[in-house]
């Protein structure tokens, strides 16, 4: 009898473990913030068992109070998830299928929601120092502007030209130009901040330190300094120059700072963070455009 029993359960079993689907979810970890499209592309892979009914594998993307169906494109399915003005978006793939004349089934993967992190992209920025000609009135005019597409909202609380490093010179070059902008200076998501600014040197140079904070968490984006060139005339849309980290105390054109020694700089920075600040840098030259 025990053998006949044992010998009963083997076709059961096996009949379970034919009833799954396995399904992988294949979407990238991390993509680059798009607040104009605001749309994040979910992809899955679906393997159905022998008495999961062809055609009946449904997969959905979970997150955000939203239920997404994905397309099914071989054993792919795809969709789109809509976010704006996040950092990141929890992700979870819902399956459901049917059983050969059986019930419904329903599986999450994975058990409890990963995040996809939306990356901060470098901050869109223009600025002109042409001085050729004769000084204007207050001096030659430029601005930087930037863009926060990764938070609901962010201040701009302290702006300030720099020296490049702390010789004579580069502290007496970087006080020809000053910050006319009023602080702080509060932009939505995906709005341009900019700071105006004025030289009256036609050769001065330095480095615009601005500190901006969000309201809604700690820090924005990555920890990644922006460089900005801005060499006399317009920078062209789209180039943007990258610096090294500077909350690990690492000036991000490589630079000295404010006529201090850099080496403060890391304790600095740790502490803006803890604070929720954090510190952007732009290269200021001023000079004639070219012809």
């Amino acid at each position: 009898m025990f053998k006949l029993i044992r010998v009963t359960w083997v076709p059961v079993v096996l009949v379970l473990s034919a009833c799954d689907v396995q399904v992988r979810d294949e979407t990238a970890a991390e993509y680059p913030a798009n607040h104009d499209i605001g749309m994040y592309d979910i992809k899955a892979t679906v393997k159905r068992d022998a008495l999961v009914t062809p055609g009946s594998v449904f997969l959905f993307a979970l997150g955000n109070n939203q239920r997404i169906p994905l397309s099914q494109e071989g054993s792919e399915y795809r969709g789109l998830y809509s976010v704006r003005c996040q950092s990141s978006f929890p992700l979870q793939i819902l399956a459901e299928w049917k059983l050969q004349g059986l019930a419904v089934r329903h599986k999450l993967v994975p058990p409890q929601p990963r995040q996809i992190k939306l990356v901060e992209p470098a901050f869109a920025y223009s600025a002109s120092f042409d001085s050729a000609g004769k000084a204007p009135k207050g001096g030659w005019l430029g601005s930087v502007q930037y863009r926060f597409v990764t938070v609901p909202s962010a201040q701009i609380t302290a702006a300030r030209v720099e020296p490049s490093s702390e010789a004579p010179a580069d502290v007496k070059s970087a006080k020809a130009i000053s910050v006319l902008t009023p602080l702080p200076v509060v932009a939505g998501c995906g709005d341009l901040a900019e700071i105006r600014l004025a030289a009256t040197d036609p050769h001065a140079h330095g480095t615009l330190a601005i500190e901006d904070r969000s309201p809604d968490r700690a820090s924005l984006a990555d920890e990644g300094g922006i460089l900005a060139e801005m060499n006399g005339a317009p920078t062209p849309a789209g180039t943007q120059h990258y610096g090294r980290g500077c909350a690990h105390g690492v000036d991000g054109g490589g630079r000295g700072c404010s006529g201090r020694s850099a080496r403060c700089r890391g304790a600095a920075e740790d502490r803006h963070h803890r604070c929720g600040t954090h510190r952007r840098y732009a290269r200021l030259t001023v000079g004639e455009s070219g012809p």
